[in-house]
């Protein structure tokens, strides 16, 4: 397996989380301002 497709996998891997982690936050603090 070459070095440059190992280097694309973890940098898409790594992106994939930060987008997770942004839309799981982005939601707590969505569900946090819901006026009750």
């Amino acid at each position: 397996m070459p070095n440059t497709y190992q280097d694309i996998i973890c940098t898409f891997s790594f992106h994939l989380f930060l987008t997770k982690t942004y839309h799981i936050i982005t939601f707590i603090n969505n569900q946090n301002m819901v006026p009750k």
